[in-house]
């Protein structure tokens, strides 16, 4: 039996993800500050630690640094408010192995727990002297189409070199879960991959979050790591790139290009070693000419694109994923649901999904809540499928002759 300890001062968390974990199987000890899991790992040995990276008495990483200097095998899962990249990726800069962002799931927990288990394992058997850090995004659902297949031999073709890559799609199609596949497909698998959203920071505080800063405080030196310092060694995912300022891109070009990077507030050279991903719901050509993307990253970006469809044009797949979702909605709620009827998988073909997975995945999660009997209905069905326009609905009645 899997020891697992949890480090969390919020009382109600540590309960939940105790009773949650034991009853998978796992032996959970959950304590509430730094200083008792302190004394706690002095006489005990727990296969994997999952913290908070707030705590009041310390800071989650600060503890895990403590931890490694006198065990620098054991593993850390890290809880970290929602969408925090830059937290996120510095617990993984230090030696964590993934984490799990607020407000936590059932299916994603243990998901990352299995997950990290497995890596300590594979840890265990690789060669004395080699040490690895890593964040291992989700793995990405393949679909069982002719153009999954191609993206499948793409993926498997690209990954394990060192170019670059621009995936194209609309909204929810996917992108950063195949960014992430293509980095776990990688000769970094073991390094970071760290996430830098462009549309999430302004104009002004782009460049800190990127290159870092150096500042004082108190007259005293401090440093503030940037998403490309984070991301050293592994690699850097730049989410919808064309959002970036030209500023931003044109010094992005000279980091990229010279592979080292300069703090804001200092002039030392800091190397830097990593792969660049991209997404965008643009295509970057066009992007370019328009004025929204320099050329000069452009061509830094574009040794290798990737498109994607939208799932509406992908129609063999839509019920594979919509079983995917059904499983997972299956977990959340703690339900059996076995299935789709007839009718609602000739509603889901023929929906236009201008959200793609994203939609799909909601729109199954709703039915799911909604729905009382072993299979979902169309009756189960959210208003925003039943009601929009060439939803489908008509085509399954049709089709299959029921009431209106």
């Amino acid at each position: 039996m899997k020891k697992l300890l949890i480090i969390d001062d919020d009382v109600d968390m540590c309960m939940m993800l105790s009773l949650f974990l034991s009853r998978k199987g796992f032996k959970v000890t959950a304590l509430h500050s730094c200083s008792q899991a302190w004394d706690y790992m002095q006489m005990n040995e727990p296969d994997l630690v999952i913290c908070d990276v707030w705590l009041q008495d310390m800071d989650g990483i600060t503890f895990l640094k403590k931890v490694k200097e006198t065990k620098p095998g054991m593993p850390f899962v890290f809880i970290t408010a929602y969408d925090d990249i830059k937290t996120s990726a510095n617990a993984i800069h230090n030696g964590a192995l993934d984490y799990v962002t607020k407000p936590i799931l059932s299916e994603e927990i243990i998901s990352i727990v299995q997950r990290a288990l497995d890596k300590v394992s594979s840890y265990k058997k690789m060669p004395s002297g080699y040490t690895a850090t890593m964040h291992s995004p989700l793995n990405f659902i393949y679909g069982e189409s002719e153009l999954f297949k191609r993206l499948k031999k793409q993926i498997g073709l690209v990954a394990p070199s060192n170019y670059s890559v621009t995936i194209h799609g609309e909204n929810g199609t996917g992108k950063k879960m195949i960014a992430g596949e293509i980095h776990r497909c990688s000769l970094r698998c073991n390094q970071p991959f760290v996430l830098f959203n462009c549309m999430m920071h302004s104009h002004d505080a782009e460049n800190c979050a990127l290159f870092g800063r150096s500042y004082f405080i108190d007259e005293i030196p401090a440093i503030e790591e940037g998403c490309l310092e984070l991301a050293n060694g592994g690699t850097i995912l730049f989410d919808e790139i064309t959002n970036l300022s030209l500023n931003t891109q044109m010094l992005l070009v000279k980091a990229i290009s010279e592979k080292k990077i300069t703090r804001s507030g200092c002039t030392d050279e800091i190397a830097i070693n990593i792969r660049v991903i991209s997404t965008s719901n643009k295509n970057l050509w066009h992007a370019t000419h328009n004025g929204k993307l320099c050329r000069e990253l452009y061509l830094l970006l574009n040794d290798f694109t990737i498109d994607l469809l939208p799932i509406r044009n992908r129609k063999d797949d839509i019920m594979f994923f919509a079983d995917h979702f059904l499983q997972a909605a299956n977990l959340k709620l703690a339900k059996k649901i076995s299935g789709f009827c007839p009718a609602v998988e000739i509603v889901f073909k023929n929906h236009v999904w201008h959200d793609n997975l994203r939609e799909l995945k909601n729109v199954v999660t709703k039915a799911v809540m909604l729905t009382e009997s072993d299979v979902i209905g169309v009756d189960s069905l959210p208003a925003e499928i039943c009601f929009h326009p060439n939803n489908g609905l008509a085509i399954a009645r049709q089709q299959l002759g029921l009431m209106e």
